[in-house]
């Protein structure tokens, strides 16, 4: 979301180019605000999916930067004729194993 913002608002880009890395931390209330966003949208998102007749799920696992195992959970399915992709979560991920992943998607989607 900072990254779209940075696009449309060239002082927010300035901030983010030239401040020291303690300096970018988001406040409490952008914070707060950006978790409430996260959850309408995953709402909006939530009724869309009860409508779909099938449902795809896509889970890719990688390494982030400080070496922790996460799991891009996104889910596709058709809506009034059309192909929807949408990006659901990054899971911390501590059991690979296919058990294990299959446990943290159905936590999540369920």
């Amino acid at each position: 979301m900072l990254d779209y913002r940075v696009e449309m608002g060239v002082t927010l880009k300035d901030h983010l180019l030239t401040e020291t890395d303690r300096k970018l931390y988001a406040s409490n209330t952008i914070q707060n605000d950006s978790h409430f966003c996260s959850q309408e949208i995953c709402e909006k998102i939530v009724l869309s999916l009860r409508r779909a007749r099938f449902l795809t799920v896509i889970a890719d696992e990688t390494k982030d930067s400080s070496g922790a195992e996460q799991l891009c959970l996104c889910l596709r399915f058709v809506e009034n004729s059309i192909v929807r992709e949408e990006f659901i979560a990054y899971l911390e991920m501590i059991d690979l194993s296919g058990g294990g992943i299959a446990k943290m998607i159905l936590e999540k989607i369920t």
